[in-house]
């Protein structure tokens, strides 16, 4: 009804719910072959052929409330071995007062059947024998109920009159006709086509670093960042060093950023003008490639990509430059190139143990780029 009228939001439902006067039917027609499961004080009232009670177990009974009356005057209540003797009264006469309730609801529980009463439990008796299923086996076995096994287990049944279980005549059931589907629902599925996988230009194969470069993997990466931090930051002091890094490493890349920074040499790398740690993202294939560039100097016709490398094994000469590395290199061509195609590029990496700008060529690294399987001839963005 609500839908019929609005616009459908759980926002403006709520708020129809609350200011319309609405009735809840709570009871079917009693006449219909139908299942209620309800409370028992929600059964108030009401009444079945069959009424089934089907935890009727232990309950224990506990005052959970954190502040009680005592003559009229609340109090907190207090840990049981702390309690004193008014207290444990006044709580004794709550759980009695839950315990009356509770036979209360026993007896509207016990009234709703016309016909057949089941009273079941599973589990836990009470050790008092005050529980529902308990009080009724009781009352059963002092008027006379007899021996019943059921596949469940033992149990007992009380008798008396006759129920006849003949259905009343009626038509049999008319076979509704099978509604009419769009062919949408006799279509298969086709197959999920999966998302383009984005891949960085550090993880393209290939060696990152030549022999005898002495450190872990692990610490040189945490070196790397180090020194990348110190010179994003032009060697501020209060960056927190990696935590994987010791005391000595520490204050080696320091020293060796700081070396960097003051080159005259490499001044313009570092000038205001220039762009640094430039976020990119680009198609590679059926890829999408994102990565981040150290440094970018931009003028109206060309691009200059540098990057900053800690290795402590500086290569002689661009031939000598480790694969993995020409490939990344190539990989921040390739993405360049889509976003200014109509730059010339260079490309550079600035060795930070030696301070050395090396060059490479062009050729060089887009030929590095090809031997990875990310540039295939049947993908797009080639």
């Amino acid at each position: 009804a609500y839908e019929r009228a609005s616009v459908p939001s759980l926002t403006g439902f709520l708020a129809w719910m609350e200011t319309d006067d609405l009735e809840v039917k709570r009871q079917v027609d009693s006449a219909s072959n139908q299942i209620r499961v309800m409370t028992v004080h929600g059964s108030k009232g009401l009444e079945a052929p069959i009424v089934i009670l089907p935890e009727c177990g232990k309950r224990d009974i506990q005052i959970r409330d954190e502040i009680i009356k005592m003559d009229g005057v609340p109090v907190w209540k207090m840990p049981s071995p702390l309690q004193p003797e008014p207290m444990v009264n006044r709580i004794d006469q709550m759980k009695a007062a839950q315990r009356e309730e509770s036979l209360r609801l026993l007896y509207v529980a016990l009234t709703r059947a016309e016909k057949w009463l089941i009273v079941a439990a599973s589990g836990e008796l009470d050790k008092n024998g005050e529980d529902w299923h308990q009080r009724v086996e009781a009352a059963m076995h002092t008027s006379g109920a007899f021996h019943l096994q059921t596949p469940a287990g033992d149990g007992l049944r009380m008798e008396h009159g006759a129920w006849d279980m003949t259905a009343p005549a009626s038509d049999p059931p008319k076979d509704a006709a099978a509604p009419q589907l769009s062919d949408y629902f006799s279509t298969a599925t086709p197959e999920a086509t999966p998302a383009p996988q984005t891949i960085s230009p550090s993880d393209m194969g290939g060696a990152k670093a030549l022999p005898g470069d002495g450190l872990d993997e692990a610490t040189a990466m945490a070196y790397g960042t180090w020194v990348h931090h110190l010179l994003e930051t032009r060697g501020n002091p209060y960056v927190a060093p990696p935590p994987e890094l010791s005391t000595d490493l520490q204050q080696e890349g320091i020293d060796e950023a700081q070396a960097v920074l003051s080159d005259p040499k490499l001044a313009a790398v570092f000038d205001p003008t220039t762009l640094a740690e430039v976020s990119m993202t680009a198609r590679l294939g059926r890829q999408t490639l994102h990565g981040t560039i150290d440094r970018l100097i931009i003028t109206p016709d060309e691009v200059h990509i540098i990057d900053f490398k800690t290795n402590r094994v500086v290569p002689s000469t661009s031939q000598d430059c480790p694969e993995g590395l020409l490939r990344q290199m190539g990989a921040y061509a390739h993405a360049i190139a889509q976003i200014y195609p109509a730059h010339s590029q260079r490309l550079s990496i600035l060795w930070t143990r030696s301070g050395e700008l090396m060059p490479l060529q062009h050729d060089m690294v887009m030929t590095a780029l090809h031997r990875t399987p990310y540039l295939d001839d049947d993908g797009p963005g080639t």
